[in-house]
């Protein structure tokens, strides 16, 4: 049981479902603040979101975080040697934050196959 499970989260479909939450909150969050940048930390997306805060799920989400950090879409606002967790952070005036703005779906998309090794489900 315990490996069929461990199967499942390292499969393809869903680490893009975990992109799917943490793009849809990110929009959620964005749509609801009132300034130019927000920062997030994993534990923020998964509290915001239906993902539960389990230290494994926790990884999962800073993994996807770092990933747009790699990519330049977000940026890391302190690292963890002074604080206890990783925080990044989104500004007003990026690409990602006016697709997340309106959410739009085919620019998020995208952005989504540059960041993944892998086609979408739907896209096959």
């Amino acid at each position: 049981m315990g490996q069929a499970v461990s199967e499942s989260i390292k499969s393809k479909h869903f680490l893009f479902n975990v992109e799917v939450i943490i793009l849809r909150t990110l929009s959620e969050i964005i749509r609801n603040t009132r300034g130019t940048t927000i920062v997030v930390w994993p534990k923020k997306i998964a509290l915001r979101s239906i993902l539960n805060t389990k230290p494994t799920t926790l990884s999962v989400i800073a993994y996807v975080l770092d990933r747009f950090r790699e990519a330049g879409y977000i940026t890391l606002w302190s690292d963890a040697k002074r604080w206890k967790r990783k925080r990044y952070k989104l500004d007003k005036g990026t690409p990602l934050w006016d697709a997340l703005l309106n959410y739009n779906g085919e620019t998020v998309d995208e952005m989504l196959q540059k960041l993944s090794l892998y086609d979408p489900p739907y896209k096959q």
